[in-house]
Order: C-alpha cells, then sequence, then structure tokens
C-alpha cells in the first residue's frame, strides 16, 4: 500500500473536526493529498474523478449512515483502507463490531491524538485475512518443524563426534 503519493478523503460535515483531522493526516502522510468532503453526495461526486487509497469517515451525518459510505467504498473501492473517525459509538464494543463487519478501523474523535498511529499500522501493516494469516502461521510451522529436524540432525551429529573422539582416546 506505501506508494509515492497517497490520497487520503475525509468525510465529516464539521468544518472543525475536518481540520484537525487532515493535520493529524498530515503529521503522519506529509505529501499526501488531502480531501474534506462533508455528505454523501460530495462523496460519490468526489469519487467520479478520485479514487483515495484512505477513507476517514464520521459515522452519524444527516440524512445518510457512515455504513453507506463504507458499503459503497468497498464496492467501488476494494483496495482503501477505510477508518470511522466519530463521536456516535457509545461504547468502543459498537465500534469494534463496526471494524469486523468491515471497517479497517476506528477512533473516538476525543482520542484524535491516535490518528497517526493507526494510519502508521494499517499503511505498514495493511489488512490481514484469515486466510493470509493461516498461510503465514503455517509456514512458520513448517520452518519451525524443519529448524527442529535439523537441530535433531546436529545433536546426532555432535553426539557421533563426541563418541568418536572418545574411542580415539588411549
Amino acid at each position: 500500500m506505501l506508494k509515492e503519493s497517497l490520497s487520503v478523503l475525509i468525510i465529516e460535515e464539521n468544518k472543525g473536526y475536518a481540520e484537525s483531522t487532515s493535520l493529524y493526516v498530515k503529521e503522519v502522510l506529509p505529501f499526501a493529498k488531502v480531501a474534506v468532503v462533508g455528505s454523501f453526495c460530495d462523496f460519490l461526486n468526489y469519487l467520479d474523478n478520485h479514487s483515495p487509497d484512505l477513507i476517514l469517515s464520521e459515522y452519524k451525518f444527516a440524512g445518510f449512515c457512515g455504513l453507506d459510505v463504507m458499503d459503497y467504498s468497498r464496492q467501488s473501492l476494494p483496495k482503501s483502507l477505510f477508518i470511522f473517525v466519530t463521536n456516535a459509538f457509545e461504547d468502543e464494543s459498537i465500534a469494534s463490531q463496526t471494524v469486523l463487519a468491515k471497517a479497517d478501523d476506528f477512533l473516538l474523535k476525543n482520542t484524535l491524538e491516535k490518528l497517526p498511529e493507526k494510519i502508521n499500522k494499517l499503511l505498514i501493516g495493511g489488512r490481514v485475512s484469515c486466510n493470509d494469516t493461516y498461510f503465514d502461521l503455517s509456514r512458520v510451522e513448517k520452518f519451525v518443524s524443519e529448524m527442529n529436524r535439523d537441530n535433531m540432525t546436529h545433536i546426532q551429529s555432535y553426539m557421533q563426534i563426541k563418541e568418536d573422539i572418545q574411542s580415539a582416546r588411549f
């Protein structure tokens, strides 16, 4: 996902939150192209000419829901990362359920200072599907089992050398 020029779209009705979010994005991605839209219609118009790499969206809007934005972005931009930045969640368990459903992450606005950390985590680590995780774990298991076999071979060789040296003594 890391490339020279990243495009970030912030979907936020409140200009103050949009500006704060933009500043935190620029902290971690100083050369990113950051755009802000405040409605679902503006979001759709923006996507006519742009393909953002990262979308940061409020959850509750007048007349639509952030889930609509996420669903649409998943269909039209399947490789884009998606983070909810909101106060709509009364507790993080509801937010985490949303993340489990489809979002890459979420952030409560009262912890906006954590946004750079979350962006770094997503851009460096990327998304990992269950299949990818299983594949990685099976590669690790294979490596460990081969390492154990190699170690046993080395131990057996060492024991043989030790026996040979002891039997060679006068």
